[in-house]
């Protein structure tokens, strides 16, 4: 049985869940682009809090700070894709059971 949970739908630590199980390598810079705004450090901890296992990188900037890359070992991301998908089809048996459209 795992011990990770998938955070709930329509949020920002779902929507960083879905872009790290897809592999991506998340920043501030990045995830302020996309429109999540300033707490992307927050939504990790969200993200840790129900069981993943983060992985967070500093790298140095052009300017000489550094700043946190946040991403998912293979493992993690294959866990987080195949239990995403199994939530999903999941619903849209629901769906379909209730006789609306799936």
């Amino acid at each position: 049985m795992s011990d990770r949970h998938l955070p709930p739908i329509a949020t920002a630590a779902r929507r960083l869940l879905i872009a790290l199980a897809n592999g991506e390598r998340v920043d501030q810079p990045g995830w302020l682009r996309a429109g999540n705004g300033w707490r992307l450090a927050a939504r990790a901890a969200e993200l840790r809090a129900c069981g993943w296992r983060l992985q967070r990188e500093l790298i140095e900037t052009d300017a000489g700070g550094r700043r946190a890359v946040y991403l998912l070992d293979e493992v993690e991301q294959r866990t987080a894709r195949d239990m995403l998908r199994e939530q999903a089809e999941a619903m849209a048996r629901s769906v379909a059971l209730a006789g609306g459209a799936a």
